[in-house]
């Protein structure tokens, strides 16, 4: 699920925001939903090349890209073109202020959805299949197809992490440490099953 449009770092940061709270999901879902129709040209650091050719048409350098004391910002200029989220270069010292970093970014770009947000349980917590809470209904064929696609994106989205364990060595995905990226990919699949087994008892065949 590598996007060459997303650097390593943003892509630690969405993975986590995947797995936060209600709110972080739904930012993830967007961020990630803009770069696939191409109303966000992608997230780097401030440094590589393209935020840096963005900074260079309107007569800068990268240097001048971020503020002082200010890890993301929305690159907007010139009209006419995808913005840019550009964030500071380098690993994080504070990923929980990295993360909001990124979101704050993401609101700045100013791209209203027009994609539907996936559908998932804020009850739940992530990483349990639909319906593991209780409080998920399913009263009609188009439920199921609506929890099915849910399983579908919890993988597409869950093979975030087994890149960077395949790229960077370690993710910790659902509490387990997988250093390898085929383990990692073996055990979303199994989240995978268990998710349309679940969706299953509470749908019906």
């Amino acid at each position: 699920m590598k996007d060459s449009r997303i650097d390593v770092q943003g892509q630690y940061a969405l993975f986590r925001l995947l797995k936060g709270d209600p709110a972080q999901r739904i930012d993830a879902s967007n961020i990630l939903s803009a770069i696939k129709a191409g109303a966000l040209k992608g997230i780097y650091q401030e440094d590589q090349q393209v935020p840096a050719m963005r900074a260079t048409e309107l007569g800068q350098w990268w240097g001048q890209i971020l503020p002082k004391g200010v890890d993301g910002v929305c690159m907007t200029e010139p009209a006419g073109k995808p913005p840019i989220i550009a964030m500071r270069r380098g690993t994080p010292p504070d990923k929980t202020a990295y993360d909001a970093a990124l979101v704050t970014a993401w609101q700045q770009c100013g791209i209203a959805p027009i994609w539907p947000v996936r559908p998932y349980d804020p009850s739940a917590t992530p990483g349990d299949p639909p319906g593991t809470s209780g409080l998920i209904k399913c009263n009609s064929p188009e439920d199921k197809i609506r929890l099915l696609a849910h399983c579908e994106h919890t993988k597409k989205y869950n093979m975030i992490g087994c890149d960077i364990a395949g790229e960077h060595g370690s993710v910790e995905l659902y509490g387990a440490l997988f250093t390898d990226y085929e383990e990692c990919a073996e055990r979303v699949d199994l989240i995978l099953d268990s998710c349309k087994e679940e969706v299953t008892k509470i749908c019906g065949k």
